[in-house]
């Protein structure tokens, strides 16, 4: 058995999972959760791995032995959280009707959603509050740029103080 192997194991049954319900959350057969506790699949694919990790809660690099802490949380979140909620969201809001259909996912799922809230939060079609900012250059079409202006233009993008 591979040290990764042993870690999933243990991280399965510290949340008292099967290896039927794991492999239900990843979209794998139970047999491939088998394989790779018991180290027969030796190289598991890091975008596997990292979906393997979410559905345990807990890092890649823990399931690796780079780190000792199993009880971190993927990406600083709890993809499976027990959470006491003090401020109960509205049944029947958005945000409601998001956790609904987020809960009927499996962890890939899960982090694709998120994945997709954080990029339309950078999109003022979409966050009320993004404050755009432009940060392209380009070279001016129309005037007649001299040698002078793109020293002046270059002097300042290198300048570190501004």
């Amino acid at each position: 058995m591979s040290d990764t192997g042993e870690r999933i194991k243990q991280r399965r049954k510290e949340m008292g999972l099967t290896a039927d319900v794991l492999a239900e959350k990843l979209g794998v057969s139970r047999s491939t959760i088998f394989r790779y506790e018991k180290g027969d699949i030796d190289k598991i694919p890091a975008e596997s791995l990292s979906i393997i990790a979410a559905a345990l809660n807990t890092t890649p690099a823990y399931l690796m032995g780079w780190k000792d802490d199993g009880q971190q949380f993927f990406h600083g979140i709890s993809v499976f959280p027990t959470v006491e909620k003090t401020n109960p969201i509205p049944e029947g809001s958005y945000e409601d009707l998001v956790i609904t259909e987020m809960e009927k996912m499996n962890s890939k799922g899960k982090i694709r959603l998120l994945d997709t809230a954080r990029e339309m939060t950078c999109n003022p079609l979409y966050n009320d509050n993004y404050e755009l900012e432009v940060r392209a250059a380009h070279t001016r079409t129309d005037i007649e740029v001299t040698k002078d202006m793109i020293k002046h233009d270059d002097n300042i993008m290198d300048d570190e103080n501004f």
